[in-house]
């Protein structure tokens, strides 16, 4: 489609400039001066083809056609109708880019109020944070003290425990001693009654009185040891020798018994 304000060879706009000027063909079609210089220059020498109906025109150059003015004038015209739309584009643009740039603005300052709000919660938050965590660190003081007096105390006990298993066990091997003591003088004590021979009589003493010794120093050795004891170790040793007996009489009783039903002058 042939538009009056371009050129049909080269589509462009035609100007003022002496290249681009629009010259009119007899046939009434235009073309710009540089074009029609080209075809004249392709086609029969002095004579040029029009594109548009191939009408042959006879001429030297291009500026042996006029100039179609009125092309010129309506060129004039759009240019300025497109320099005056494009005044009202940028006019419309710079309008819309100030109200684009009041609303970031705007949008900015909403923002930067959301934002100090934030900033002054999470300050307010940190000196909470700052303030459990020193509350943190007596408490972890205070965890370690107590660990530490666990520790001594779980070592405290252990000791404790194995001074207790040892001396229950020398409890334990005294107690054993004396019971065994106790017995194997009620023994010599009954065999001595019936001892007809004064010889026999003699030596069963003597292994008596030894015994007696033997019963004196297994006395001294459990009063050093309970006294050495700060606890109460008399009353556990006195229930385990509880019960132990015949006619339920304690083994000391029985012993007090037998020498006391013994005449010794008769012997």
């Amino acid at each position: 489609m042939v538009k009056p304000w371009k050129c049909y060879v080269c589509f462009t706009i035609f100007s003022t400039d002496e290249n681009h000027r629009p010259r009119i063909l007899p046939c009434g079609h235009s073309f710009c001066s540089s074009c029609i210089t080209s075809l004249l220059q392709q086609g029969t020498v002095g004579c040029i083809s029009c594109l548009i109906c191939h009408a042959q025109h006879a001429a030297p150059n291009a500026a042996h056609f006029p100039i179609n003015y009125d092309a010129e004038s309506l060129m004039i015209q759009l240019m300025s109708s497109t320099e005056q739309q494009k005044g009202l584009e940028t006019a419309e643009d710079q309008e819309e880019e100030e109200e684009a740039d009041l609303a970031f603005k705007s949008e900015c300052k909403f923002l930067m109020e959301e934002l100090h709000a934030l900033v002054s919660e999470m300050h307010t938050l940190m000196k909470q944070f700052s303030t459990l965590q020193n509350e943190s660190q007596g408490l972890q003081a205070m965890h370690m003290s107590l660990k530490i007096k666990l520790s001594e105390m779980m070592v405290e006990n252990m000791e404790a425990k194995a001074k207790m298993i040892e001396a229950h066990g020398k409890y334990q091997e005294l107690l054993d001693e004396g019971r065994g003591s106790e017995s194997r003088l009620l023994a010599m004590m009954e065999q001595l009654k019936s001892i007809v021979s004064e010889t026999e009589k003699r030596d069963l003493m003597n292994r008596i009185r030894s015994h007696m010794q033997e019963m004196e120093r297994w006395i001294e050795r459990s009063q050093e040891m309970i006294a050495s004891n700060k606890t109460d170790a008399s009353s556990d040793m006195g229930g385990a020798g509880s019960g132990d007996g015949a006619g339920g009489q304690e083994p000391s009783s029985k012993v007090a018994a037998a020498v006391s039903g013994t005449t010794w002058g008769s012997l």
